[in-house]
C-alpha cells in the first residue's frame, strides 16, 4: 500500500478540481441557456409571424364572407348553405387556432374574445340581411342594416389593428434580442473554454507540486513512525452480507506492535482485529471502533493488558482515515504506576488529614458538648520571675451558663478582670503551684449566682507554657451527697421499723445460695423458729432438723424444685420450734441471680393463728350452711305452709261475704272486713318476704337485659292503675345491661307502684325515666364500683315525696313513713330495689322534699 494515500489528502487539489469540475459545468450550463435563449427567440419570432398569418386569415374569410354575402344579395344569386357553413365553419376554425396559439398572451386572447363577440353579431347580421330582400325592404331600413355590418366589421378591423401592431412590437424587441443572443453566445463559450483551460493548468501545477510534498511527507511519516513510540495502526473494515461492519482488516502497524506486544508488524498486516486483539471486544472497544468510522468522530479510550506476566497501561485514540480508522496508542504505563503511587500517597494523606479533622472534630464536639468548662490560661510574670496575674487564652462556651459571659468577652482579659473571686478563695495559689511546679492540682470552690450556691471541682494542669483548667459542676453531687446522707438516715430507721414489722407480722426474710445450699436469714426468722439471731449458721441440711416430720417430704420437695426450676409449687409446711410449739410457715420466693451465682430470696410467715382462724371460719361456714339450710326450709314453709291457712281464711271469709253476710249486723260486718284486710295484708307480706329471701348474689343466670322491654311489660302489668290515677310515664331511650329479666321487672314496678300509691291527688300524676352513661368518678357514693362506667337512671315524680332525712329509712325492711290507715304496703318494695340493685353490683339513693315529689336514682354497670 502507498502510505501517502492513507495519511495525506491536498486540500488545494481538491478545491481546484471542484472548482475546474464546477466551471466546465458551469460553461457547459451557459452555452446550453444561450442556444435555449437563442431557440427561444427563434420560436417568439416564428410564433409572431404564425399570429399574423392566423389574424390575416381569419380577417381575409371575414371579408369573403360579406362580400359573398352582398354579392349574392345584389345580384340576386342564392349561396348555398353549404358554402355559407363552409365559410363559417373555416372562419370559427381560424379562430380557434389563432386562440390556441395566443394562449399564453392574456392580452391578446381578451382581444380574440372580443372579436368572438363581434363575430356572432356580425353572422347575426349578415343572415338577417340575407333573408331581407331589396324589394321587402325600403331604403332606410336597407341603410340601417348596412351599417351595422359595415360598424361590427369597422370595430373587428379595429381589434385586428392593436393586434396586429402588438404583433409587430414584440416582432421588433424578439428581433432585437434574437441578435445580441447570436453574438453573445460564442464568446461566452469560448471565455468558459478558456477559462477552464487555465483552471485545469494551475491545477496540473499544484497537483504535481503536491506530489513532490508528498513523497518528502511520506518519507518523513516514514521516518515519524519509526522512531515514534506509540503505536500506530491503521485498520479497514469487513461487511457482511448485509454491509454490516463485523471486524477490522489490520492495513498498516508499525514497530512499536513489535516492541510493546511482541507482534511483529509484518506478520499481523492484512489479519482480523478481533484475531490479533482480541481484547477489542471485551470492553466494548470494538464498537467505539465501528463508530469512529461510521460516525466520523475521534474516539479515545484506556486499556490495561497482561503481556509476560507484566501489567502495562496504554491510552488509544481512534481517528477516521480515507476508507478506514487510524489507532494510536501510546504507552502510558510508567504514569500510570506514577499516578498508582501518587493516589496511595494523596489517599494515605487523605487518610490522615481526615484523621486529623476528625480528632479535630472531636475535640470540638467535646469542648462544645461537655457540661464542664474548659479554660486554658496564659501566666502573667513580673520582673521578679512571680506570677502576678493570668490571661484568658481560651474558654469553651458553657461558660455562659456560669458568668453569663461568652467566650469572646473574657478571652485576650486577665483572670483579675473577669474572675477576680480566684484570689479570695485560693485557686490563684493552686494555678501557680500548677504552673511552676509542673503539677497536676485538683480544687474545690463555690460561685454564688442568683443568690443560690453553686460548687464546682477543677482540675490543673500544665500544658508547655500555659496551665489548662477543667471545672466541673458538683452542685447536684453535693445535693446527692447531703440526700444520700438522708437516705442512709431514713433506711436506718426504716430498717428498725421494719425489723418492728417483721415481729409484729411474723414475718421473715432469707436468701438461699442454690449451688452449695448456704442461707442467710433474718433476726425475725430466728426468732420464729425460737432461737436468738445468729445463734446458728443456716443451712439447708440443718434447717430440715426443724421441719414438722410429717413435712419432711414436703421440704424435701420445695428444696429439689427450687435447685431445679428457681421456684417451687409447695408454699406451706409445719415446723417444731425450739420450745416445741408447731407453727404453720407460708413460703414465697423468687429467683435471682448474685454474683454469678443462683439464689432463691423470699419471705416466710408465720400463719399459726391464720391456719386456726381459717378452721374456726370453716366452723362458722359449716354453721351457716346449716343456718341456710333451715332458711331455705322455712321458706318453703312460708311459700307453702304459712300460705295455706291463710288462703283456707280467705276462702272461708269469701263464703261468708257470698252466703250470710246480710245476716251479719253492721259491728260484724266491720270485723270480718277487718279480718279480710289482715288477711290480704299477711298473704302480700308473706309474697314480698319470700321475693326478698330469693334475691342472691349468684351470676349463674345473668343474661342481656333490655330496660325499654322491661318498662314496657311493667306498664303493660300497671296500666289499670296507670288509667285509674290518670297517671303519665315519659321516657328516654334506656341501655342494655347484664342482668336478670324478672328482677329488674321488679325493681321497675316498685319503683312506679311505688310513685302511683304517694301521688298527690291534687295535680295529675307525672313520671319520668332519665338515662346517661357517667364514670365510676362521677358516681358520689361510697360502695365498691367494679366497672368504669355506670348507667344512671333516674326515675322522678311528683308525689307528696318525703322529708331528706328518711332517704335512708325507706330502704330498710319493714319501715314506714305513713299509718298503714293512710297508704297500704308491707314496707319491704323498696328493701327489695336496695337488694336487687346490690345483686346487680350497683347502687341505689333516694332524694326527695315533702310536697314536691321524689327521685329515685339507680346506677348499674356499663
Amino acid at each position: 500500500m502507498d502510505f501517502t494515500k492513507v495519511t495525506s489528502s491536498s486540500k488545494t487539489y481538491v478545491v481546484l478540481l471542484i472548482v475546474a469540475v464546477a466551471i466546465l459545468l458551469f460553461t457547459a450550463s451557459i452555452t446550453y441557456k444561450q442556444i435555449k435563449r437563442l431557440q427561444q427567440s427563434a420560436d417568439g419570432i416564428a410564433l409572431t409571424l404564425e399570429v399574423d398569418n392566423g389574424i390575416e386569415k381569419l380577417f381575409s374569410l371575414y371579408a369573403r364572407m360579406e362580400s359573398e354575402k352582398f354579392r349574392t344579395i345584389l345580384l340576386g344569386e342564392e349561396l348555398s348553405n353549404s358554402s355559407w357553413q363552409d365559410y363559417k365553419l373555416a372562419s370559427t376554425t381560424a379562430f380557434n387556432d389563432l386562440y390556441i396559439i395566443l394562449e399564453n398572451n392574456e392580452v391578446q386572447k381578451e382581444r380574440l374574445d372580443s372579436i368572438g363577440h363581434l363575430q356572432e353579431t356580425f353572422y347575426e347580421a349578415l343572415i338577417d340581411f340575407e333573408n331581407s330582400t331589396p324589394q321587402k325592404l325600403n331604403r332606410a331600413s336597407t341603410h340601417k342594416k348596412l351599417m351595422l355590418i359595415s360598424e361590427t366589421l369597422e370595430k373587428i378591423r379595429a381589434i385586428k389593428d392593436q393586434m396586429l401592431l402588438e404583433e409587430h412590437r414584440v416582432m421588433i424587441q424578439r428581433k432585437v434580442d434574437y441578435a445580441s443572443r447570436r453574438s453573445l453566445t460564442p464568446l461566452t463559450s469560448l471565455l468558459m473554454a478558456f477559462f477552464a483551460l487555465v483552471v485545469f493548468g494551475l491545477s496540473f501545477t499544484k497537483i504535481y507540486a503536491n506530489k513532490r510534498r508528498l513523497r518528502a511527507s511520506d518519507a518523513f511519516m516514514r521516518n515519524l513512525l519509526a522512531s515514534t513510540d506509540n503505536i500506530v495502526n491503521y485498520y479497514e473494515p469487513i461487511y457482511d452480507g448485509s454491509e454490516n461492519i463485523v471486524d477490522f482488516r489490520i492495513v498498516f502497524a508499525n514497530e512499536c506492535n513489535r516492541d510493546y506486544l511482541g507482534l511483529p508488524p509484518e506478520e499481523i498486516m492484512g489479519e482480523r482485529v478481533s484475531k490479533v486483539f482480541p481484547h477489542f471486544s471485551l470492553n466494548g472497544e470494538f464498537e467505539d471502533l465501528v463508530r469512529s468510522f461510521e460516525e466520523q468522530e475521534k474516539v479515545g479510550f484506556d486499556r490495561e493488558l497482561s503481556i509476560n506476566g507484566n501489567k502495562m497501561w496504554f491510552k488509544s485514540i481512534v481517528n477516521p482515515v480515507s476508507k478506514g480508522i487510524m489507532e494510536t496508542a501510546r504507552n502510558v504505563t510508567v504514569e500510570k504506576e506514577g499516578e498508582e503511587k501518587l493516589r496511595l500517597v494523596n489517599q494515605e494523606l487523605v487518610g490522615q488529614n481526615r484523621v486529623l479533622k476528625d480528632t479535630e472534630s472531636f475535640l470540638a464536639g467535646i469542648l462544645q458538648s461537655t457540661e464542664n468548662v474548659i479554660m486554658s490560661f496564659k501566666p502573667i510574670i513580673d520582673d521578679s520571675g512571680f506570677i502576678i496575674d493570668f490571661e484568658f487564652l481560651f474558654i469553651n462556651e458553657q461558660i455562659q451558663d456560669v458568668l453569663q459571659k461568652t467566650p469572646i468577652d473574657m478571652v485576650g482579659k486577665r483572670v483579675s478582670e473577669a474572675t477576680p473571686t480566684i484570689f479570695t478563695t485560693g485557686v490563684f495559689e493552686k494555678m501557680v503551684t500548677c504552673f511552676m511546679e509542673d503539677k497536676k492540682m485538683e480544687y474545690e470552690t463555690s460561685y454564688e449566682k442568683d443568690g443560690r450556691k453553686m460548687w464546682f471541682h477543677g482540675t490543673a494542669i500544665k500544658c508547655d507554657e500555659s496551665i489548662t483548667i477543667t471545672s466541673r459542676d458538683i452542685t447536684k453531687e453535693k445535693k446527692s451527697k447531703r440526700k444520700i446522707q438522708e437516705v442512709n438516715e431514713k433506711l436506718r430507721v426504716q430498717n428498725s421499723i421494719f425489723k418492728d414489722a417483721e415481729n409484729v407480722a411474723s414475718i421473715g426474710s432469707y436468701m438461699w445460695y442454690l449451688d452449695d445450699g448456704s442461707a442467710n436469714i433474718s433476726d425475725n426468722f430466728y426468732n420464729i423458729l425460737g432461737y436468738e439471731p445468729d445463734s446458728f449458721e443456716v443451712t439447708f441440711s440443718n434447717y430440715r432438723e426443724f421441719v414438722h416430720p410429717d413435712d419432711l417430704e414436703k421440704y424435701d420437695t420445695l428444696g429439689r424444685q427450687t435447685t431445679e426450676n428457681g421456684q417451687s409449687e409447695v408454699h406451706d409446711y409445719r415446723i417444731i420450734s425450739k420450745a416445741g410449739e408447731v407453727k404453720h410457715l407460708h413460703l414465697e420466693g423468687r429467683f435471682i441471680k448474685r454474683n454469678g451465682r443462683p439464689v432463691s430470696v423470699g419471705v416466710v410467715q408465720d400463719i399459726t393463728n391464720m391456719v386456726k382462724a381459717d378452721e374456726d371460719l370453716r366452723a362458722r361456714n359449716f354453721e351457716l350452711k346449716r343456718n341456710n339450710a333451715e332458711l331455705e326450709s322455712f321458706n318453703r314453709v312460708a311459700s307453702h305452709d304459712l300460705q295455706e291457712p291463710l288462703r283456707k281464711i280467705q276462702l272461708f271469709l269469701s263464703r261468708i261475704d257470698n252466703e250470710n253476710l246480710s245476716r251479719l249486723n253492721e259491728k260484724s260486718r266491720s270485723y270480718l272486713g277487718k279480718v279480710n284486710n289482715a288477711a290480704n295484708r299477711m298473704q302480700s307480706l308473706i309474697r314480698n318476704l319470700l321475693t326478698y329471701s330469693r334475691i342472691d348474689v349468684t351470676h349463674d343466670d345473668f343474661e342481656k337485659v333490655d330496660l325499654n322491654l322491661v318498662l314496657e311489660k311493667v306498664e303493660d302489668d300497671l296500666a289499670v292503675r296507670i288509667k285509674e290515677t290518670k297517671a303519665t310515664i315519659t321516657c328516654e331511650k334506656l341501655p342494655t345491661i347484664r342482668g336478670v329479666v324478672f328482677q329488674m321487672e321488679q325493681l321497675f314496678s316498685n319503683l312506679i307502684s311505688n310513685a302511683l300509691k304517694y301521688r298527690d291527688t291534687k295535680v295529675d300524676l307525672k313520671i319520668v325515666l332519665k338515662w346517661e352513661k357517667v364514670h365510676r368518678e362521677q358516681v358520689p357514693q361510697n360502695f365498691i364500683k367494679s366497672s368504669k362506667h355506670y348507667h344512671k337512671i333516674t326515675v322522678l315524680d311528683n308525689g307528696i315525696g318525703f322529708s331528706s332525712e328518711n332517704s335512708e329509712k325507706i330502704f330498710e325492711v319493714f319501715q314506714r313513713l305513713h299509718q298503714r290507715t293512710e297508704y297500704s304496703g308491707t314496707g319491704i318494695g323498696l328493701a327489695i330495689c336496695k337488694k336487687i340493685a346490690e345483686n346487680h353490683h350497683g347502687f341505689i339513693y333516694a332524694t326527695g322534699e315533702l310536697g314536691k315529689g321524689s327521685a329515685f336514682i339507680i346506677y348499674l354497670p356499663s
